[in-house]
């Protein structure tokens, strides 16, 4: 059986650190990743995985606690995004050096958003730190990349399943990677007791922020006292995640329809939220069993085809 890949992975915040764990099974099961593509955190696991850099981005991730994760993050409160999360950005650039995109040993593309044009923009030269900065700006939370001529923002704006960009290449298999998919989640990983430990004073910290925060949210608001109590009671991260996973699960529907690839391997949304990078050891391993999974059932699909 052919096993040469052209690799697509969505968009999905936290979430995508599940594509490692695609990629890790792809390649032990022989298939042979040609070409990739992605779109927010696939660009980021795509780029660093042309690059050859995976494994290093993958122990460092694997490493980080939830304050780790939460000390990281630079909240900026501008009017340009929540975070500039420079300290997250300076251990990206660190990893990947000067590394430019043309010079990668696979074809790749990192998949942006200009706000100014409004359109999407298909960065496949230059400095990838550059490309993949600007695929993760999501708006409102992390900073734009500013150009002369553009405001680049989160490629999951407006493509969050970047197939298109793979299509001119030659490959036997069209796999992508949803981590954006509305199925059950079951959960494969239990928590250290540090971990546990770590959570409590992560959620103390947590509230100071969103106590903080609401401040910016609320002023002026014309919401309604009770209004404002669901709000918050929801939280504005989980309004705020639910809203971006319902306008990318629409887009996904629709490029999967007028697509058709050959393997789509579906991981949960409710794998984690948005900023829970602190759970890459649970996520990764999802991505993996969902990928082992689905190739398991394509694979005996062939089988019976050869019959």
């Amino acid at each position: 059986m052919s096993k040469t890949v052209a690799l697509v992975l969505t968009s999905g915040s936290a979430r995508g650190m599940a594509h490692i764990g695609a990629i890790e099974e792809l390649e032990a099961r022989g298939y042979q990743i040609k070409v990739v593509s992605g779109s927010s955190m696939g660009a980021v696991v795509g780029g660093l995985y042309a690059a050859g850099k995976l494994d290093m981005y993958r122990d460092w991730i694997i490493s980080l606690s939830r304050m780790d994760v939460f000390n990281l993050f630079d909240f900026a409160f501008s009017s340009s995004g929540l975070l500039k999360g420079e300290r997250v950005f300076e251990e990206m650039a660190r990893l990947l050096g000067d590394a430019q995109i043309e010079d990668l040993h696979i074809p790749y593309t990192a998949v942006v958003t200009d706000i100014l044009a409004k359109k999407e923009v298909w960065m496949q030269q230059g400095s990838l730190f550059k490309a993949i900065r600007a695929s993760v700006a999501v708006p409102t939370i992390v900073t734009p990349v500013y150009t002369d001529t553009q405001i680049l923002v989160d490629g999951g704006v407006l493509n969050p399943m970047p197939i298109e960009p793979v299509l001119g290449h030659q490959y036997d298999l069209l796999i992508v990677v949803n981590t954006n998919a509305e199925i059950p989640y079951h959960k494969h990983y239990l928590p250290t007791k540090q971990e546990e430990q770590d959570a409590e004073v992560y959620q103390g910290r947590l509230a100071q922020f969103r106590k903080k925060w609401s401040k910016y949210l609320t002023t002026n608001s014309t919401a309604s006292a009770e209004q404002i109590q669901k709000i918050e009671k929801l939280g504005y991260m989980s309004l705020l995640n639910k809203a971006v996973d319902l306008m990318e699960n629409r887009i996904i529907e629709l490029s999967l329809e007028k697509h058709q690839p050959d393997i789509v391997v579906n991981v949960s949304r409710e794998v984690c939220s948005m900023f829970e990078f602190h759970k890459a050891k649970e996520v990764i391993e999802a991505g993996r069993i969902a990928t082992r999974e689905t190739l398991d059932n394509f694979e005996a699909e062939l089988k019976k085809q050869e019959l």
